[in-house]
């Protein structure tokens, strides 16, 4: 008789329908969960919130059914690969297919981790090679400084970024655990490796960031909106500081910078003369 793996129940052996009852228990009572959870929301935020607090919990349900139904169609993909493996009696097989499943997501939540603080050009994202753009120049318990010297950047300027604590733990946990899985076994330099030693493809990599950030948030943004938004936060906070957000995009020119930035503070200036004149005007009830 085979042994069972690891002192756990080994869901190979023994009769099928009772083997798959227990394995489907699980996710039987979690899905009966999930709805009771919708019905109770209706039948309470119905009766004391009214109609439009009722519409708001029924639309929130159906994006999370939707979310939950991509998570388990992703998980059930997994799953079927991880039951080969485990049936082949092959477990490491089975942790590549559990490390590669992390990490397809671990990589795009460190890219945009990345795109965050340090609003690149998709190009120069996917083309981070380890100890060429990202090092630590302080030491192994430093943090990572991203550089760019101006022949990779497209406007010929140097860009320099020092990430802050919670990021360089952030890669350094994706380094070493999640990125050897992605390689392959392949010998390459790169952050984000793609197939055959090359760096991920700049379309494909786009759309992963695009739809991860559109299933999280609900939003549509691209890789290059990131640098749009870090200027839109920058310049709200210190109106008119074109020549730090010049810097931080890597403009060459900082008439670039006002050219597309300038309407910003326009609407910001409209609003706070707005707010000015309402201070001072003083309406007259009877008309």
């Amino acid at each position: 008789m085979a042994s069972r793996p690891h002192g756990g129940r080994d869901l190979t052996q023994g009769p099928i329908a009772k083997t798959l009852l227990a394995f489907a228990l699980p996710t039987l009572i979690s899905s009966i969960l999930q709805s009771l959870n919708g019905t109770v929301n209706a039948i309470w935020i119905g009766r004391f919130l009214g109609e439009s607090a009722l519409a708001a919990t029924s639309n929130a349900n159906m994006i999370m059914f939707l979310l939950m139904a991509f998570v388990f169609g992703f998980g059930m993909a997994s799953t079927v690969l991880v039951g080969q493996a485990f049936g082949r009696k092959d477990v490491d097989g089975a942790r590549r297919v559990i490390g590669t499943a992390i990490g397809s997501f671990v990589f795009v939540a460190v890219a945009i981790a990345i795109l965050t603080l340090a609003p690149i050009r998709l190009r120069n994202l996917i083309c981070i090679e380890l100890g060429q753009n990202l090092n630590k120049p302080g030491g192994p318990n430093s943090p990572y400084w991203l550089v760019f010297p101006h022949y990779d950047v497209k406007n010929r300027v140097d860009l320099n970024f020092k990430f802050d604590d919670a990021l360089t733990d952030l890669i350094d946990e994706y380094i070493h655990d999640f990125r050897p899985t992605l390689l392959r076994g392949a010998n390459a330099p790169w952050l984000f490796p793609g197939e055959g030693g090359q760096p991920k493809m700049k379309a494909f990599f786009s759309n992963q960031i695009t739809e991860r950030i559109l299933k999280a948030t609900g939003l549509r943004i691209t890789a290059h909106q990131f640098r749009h938004a870090a200027a839109a936060i920058y310049l709200k906070r210190w109106p008119g500081d074109y020549e730090t957000v010049r810097r931080l995009l890597g403009h060459r020119n900082i008439w670039t910078t006002i050219k597309f930035y300038c309407g910003l503070e326009t609407i910001e200036a409209t609003q706070q003369f707005g707010k000015l004149i309402r201070e001072h005007i003083q309406f007259d009830a009877d008309g």
